[in-house]
């Protein structure tokens, strides 16, 4: 079953999407047109609407947050049936030059990813008036960007922000890395967020601030139980509190749960103590 749902905020055009084999999509997902540049091309399952969308007004360049299935399921058709352009970074390209094997959840939830071929992106993309400054935000995966229309209050940010209170992991993300992410946003100036999943249209680096403060808040609390000779299970059973998704933890083969979020803050917490 496919879905979608159109909108467009400040000259920027929403395509949501959503597709799975069987009764509604579990998830869903957003690219954004600005003109004549597309930016994330969603999953395979949701190729017709993708094609469509395209098809409607001239599209000259495709610009990636990232290379996972549900954002880059598209990148490598556009780039054959259409011959457009697809810039990411250098590791983005790495990755959809020979993408790795999916996880049977993420097959089933996202059909496969193909490959492409990536050109690194300038440090300025220009379309336009608009004019796009990528910056690197690694955590989710290692070669996440977000883009930032400095003149507009426009960011873009792919995965790295999906909500103000986090409550579920991949086992693949790195959440020292995801707080300096957020913390290097925060830095930038922007009034719209232009996310992948949950556009925020007002208050957005507050959100984002939410999020990072969330995040440093589980390192935190894991540093001062390790300081105190805490191993995991203990951590676990302590900072657990009921929150586990066990559908979607049971779904995804424990790939995403509450449980890594743990594991992910226990790692950060390590590298502060050793840092110390």
């Amino acid at each position: 079953m496919l879905t979608q749902d159109r909108f467009e905020v400040d000259g920027v055009t929403g395509l949501r999407v959503g597709g799975g084999l069987f009764g509604k999509p579990l998830m869903t997902v957003i690219l954004y047109r600005v003109g004549d540049l597309l930016i994330d091309t969603a999953s395979y399952h949701t190729r017709p609407l993708v094609r469509q969308f395209v098809q409607e007004s001239p599209i000259r360049q495709v610009l990636l947050t990232h290379f996972h299935e549900d954002h880059a399921g598209n990148a490598g058709y556009l780039q054959r049936e259409f011959g457009l352009p697809v810039l990411g970074h250098t590791n983005t390209a790495a990755r959809l030059a020979n993408p790795v094997r999916l996880l049977p959840y993420e097959h089933f939830m996202f059909g496969k990813l193909e490959t492409a071929t990536v050109e690194p992106y300038l440090s300025l993309i220009r379309c336009g008036d608009v004019q796009l400054t990528p910056i690197p935000t690694p955590g989710h995966c290692d070669d996440h960007t977000v883009y930032l229309e400095r003149n507009k209050g426009w960011l873009f940010s792919g995965d790295l922000f999906v909500a103000s209170k986090i409550k579920i992991w991949r086992k693949s993300e790195n959440m020292e890395q995801t707080i300096r992410a957020l913390d290097t946003v925060l830095q930038q100036d922007f009034e719209i967020l232009f996310c992948g999943h949950n556009p925020q249209y007002k208050n957005a680096k507050t959100l984002v601030k939410q999020k990072r403060d969330q995040l440093n808040g589980l390192v935190e609390q894991a540093v001062a139980l390790r300081q105190r000779g805490c191993g995991f299970s203990e951590i676990y059973n302590r900072m657990d509190v009921g929150q586990e998704k066990w559908v979607t933890k049971l779904i995804t083969f424990g790939d995403v749960s509450y449980r890594n979020m743990i594991k992910a803050a226990m790692v950060a917490a390590d590298e502060r103590l050793l840092g110390q």
